[in-house]
């Protein structure tokens, strides 16, 4: 019987340790940042342009950090993605301007230990992979002249789309709660429709996208 007793006993300071040195935790948090289209109208690059299209992105995330590794998560956002030929001198005189709001779920990986218990690492890279989904809208100007994409090629209404997202990133600890990050993302989608229209046999571009630089602050959560 004592031996039972003592059994239990050492289970129970066993558990209550292992819950003591959980590394697990949540981190919730915003973020600003750029986005850029890519595909058929960028299909020429210009720098300038690059810098003339970027637009804001607004959006929220959320993350369960399972390991001081791994993680896993969802983000949703708001953006606008925006480009024009005239601001790559070509003679179609093409453009898409579109909001766009898509969610993902998320999987990623610190490259050092980081979190709850690994004070003295102050910051570590990251890498994250996504799926998910966009919701995009594209505004048709009316002055354009759409008559080299042929008939039945314009797409003005809204449209849903799945997107493949990629991200990598530096996350530094600000306090011992508080994190900020710097973070380059790239979505690709499954459609070609994004601009609102598409050319008669395809673009070289293939599907279109958007990409752009993130700054994210967020706030740790432990167990």
């Amino acid at each position: 019987m004592k031996k039972i007793v003592l059994a239990v006993l050492a289970l129970s300071f066993g558990s209550l340790s292992a819950q003591k040195i959980s590394a697990r935790y949540y981190e919730v948090g915003g973020f600003i940042g750029t986005s850029n289209y890519f595909g058929t109208i960028t299909e020429v690059q210009d720098f300038s342009a690059f810098v003339d299209e970027i637009r804001p992105e607004f959006g929220l995330y959320l993350k369960r950090h399972v390991t001081p590794i791994f993680f896993l998560g969802a983000e949703a956002s708001y953006s606008n993605v925006f480009a024009d030929d005239r601001n790559r001198g070509t003679e179609r005189g093409l453009s898409i301007d579109a909001q766009l709001a898509q969610a993902n779920v998320l999987l990623g990986f610190n490259f050092r230990r980081f979190g709850k218990y690994f004070k003295k690492n102050s910051g570590t890279p990251y890498i994250t992979f996504g799926l998910g989904t966009v919701h995009y809208n594209p505004r048709l100007d009316e002055t354009r002249d759409y008559s080299m994409i042929g008939e039945g090629d314009l797409y003005p209404a809204s449209y849903f789309a799945f997107t493949y997202m990629g991200a990598f990133g530096y996350k530094w600890r600000m306090s011992t709660h508080s994190f900020l990050s710097l973070e380059a993302h790239y979505h690709l989608t499954n459609t070609d429709r994004m601009e609102g229209w598409v050319i008669n046999g395809g673009g070289a571009a293939g599907n279109d996208g958007y990409y752009g630089i993130r700054l994210k602050y967020s706030y740790g959560i432990w167990d």
